[in-house]
């Protein structure tokens, strides 16, 4: 690490930074005690012993008194029996949740995250870099989540954010930090830094399927990664994974996509504000060797077929109608995907970061493999048909090319 980058480090590590801080949580402890049950030998002990016996002698007329019992008024009966209606029945106490994991309020349309737990469970000084661990400090507690990846293959491992120093040296240190330490503004986002308490997932349909949108400030949440690209398919749509026979082409689904290295300790804090937010404490992604693909929605590449001549639709069919409600949060497969050049032009992400489409020019062609990259996405989980799997997706918006590697 050169000189200027860790001096430039150093002071950052300085600035005051304003984090929401985690809602504690209180645990009532109820204690709930009996009585003696009648008949049982008293307290004091008395009781005990030989038994004495009482001589029997005939009961008499004088022994016995008969009291007559006032029957009571009909209002009175009323009144005794509006206020037996109106108590509320015995409630049972309910049990405190061992677990801040189910401690997730779920109703039909939204799902909120109700508590966080009291130490954070994701929170690891050795995933973070040294210039970086001031940053950490303060950070809302997390859960600790899983990502499964669709591949066995284990990939080198998470970026440490002085490695870009070495990577890409030609990166403006201040534009980089900013977008490293950002937080929110507005429906931007950072998952690294933001609270789960702050989201809520909302559910759509989506064709036949059940999806849940995350959602940031009341709107759809764009979220915010520095990453190290490994791939990019931003101009023309095609396979994340090149297939060579053109018979499996036709079947493997084609999309616009970056797929990038998240930094290490980011990387645990996404997956564990994801997690929580969705309630599923293991989620499936497009994971392969340690690099998330961040795509659009997709297609498949079919046969070509011919194409028939103009007709005219006749009135005597009746075309059935579906519901459907289309999704804002998702770029097509065939739609733009912007990418700002802010190689040669410097700016503040928790100032500018909505309004780069005025600041920043556009960059034409794929990003270089090794390149520092800020993507912007939207999240959405959902359950696949043909399984009980649980699926997380992130959804490309936009990138900003922050430097080329050398």
């Amino acid at each position: 690490m050169n000189g200027t980058y860790s001096a430039f480090f150093r002071a950052r590590t300085n600035v005051p930074r304003v984090f929401m801080a985690a809602p504690s949580i209180t645990i009532c402890k109820v204690r709930v005690t009996t009585s003696p049950i009648s008949g049982t030998t008293p307290p004091d002990g008395k009781g005990k012993g030989k038994d004495t016996k009482t001589k029997k002698r005939k009961r008499t007329d004088s022994d016995v008194q008969i009291v007559d019992k006032p029957k009571p008024s009909p209002d009175e009966s009323f009144n005794a029996l509006r206020k037996k209606a109106a108590a509320p029945p015995p409630q049972k106490i309910p049990k405190l949740a061992q677990h801040v994991d189910e401690k997730v309020l779920e109703t039909e349309d939204v799902k909120r995250v109700k508590a966080l737990p009291a130490k954070c469970q994701v929170t690891n000084v050795e995933l973070q870099d040294d210039t970086a661990h001031e940053v950490y400090k303060g950070l809302p507690p997390l859960l600790a989540g899983m990502f499964i990846a669709w591949s066995s293959r284990e990939g080198p491992g998470m970026f440490m954010i002085s490695e870009f120093a070495t990577t890409t040296p030609r990166v403006d240190f201040d534009t980089l930090w900013s977008c490293f330490v950002f937080v929110d503004k507005g429906k931007y986002v950072n998952l690294a830094r933001a609270n789960p308490l702050d989201f809520k997932a909302t559910s759509q349909i989506y064709s036949t399927t059940k999806r849940w949108v995350l959602e940031y400030n009341d709107t759809t949440a764009i979220c915010t990664s520095i990453v190290s690209v490994v791939d990019s398919a931003v101009t023309k749509a095609r396979h994340v994974i090149s297939t060579s026979s053109p018979k499996k082409a036709q079947n493997v689904p084609v999309l616009k996509f970056i797929t990038g290295v998240h930094l290490s300790q980011d990387y645990d804090r996404i997956v564990g504000n994801v997690c929580t937010v969705f309630d599923h404490p293991e989620l499936h992604a497009q994971l392969h060797e340690d690099a998330i693909t961040f795509g659009t929605k997709s297609t498949t590449l079919e046969s070509p077929q011919a194409s028939s001549s103009g007709g005219v639709r006749s009135s005597a069919t009746k075309y059935k109608s579906s519901t459907y409600t289309p999704n804002t949060d998702t770029l097509s497969w065939d739609d733009e995907i912007v990418v700002y050049d802010a190689r040669h032009t410097a700016f503040k992400a928790e100032r500018d970061i909505d309004n780069l489409d005025r600041l920043l020019p556009r960059y034409r062609g794929e990003i270089p493999n090794g390149s520092c990259a800020l993507v912007a996405y939207t999240v959405s989980q959902y359950r696949r048909k043909d399984s009980d799997e649980e699926h997380i997706s992130f959804n490309l918006r936009f990138a900003v090319l922050l430097a080329e590697r050398l």
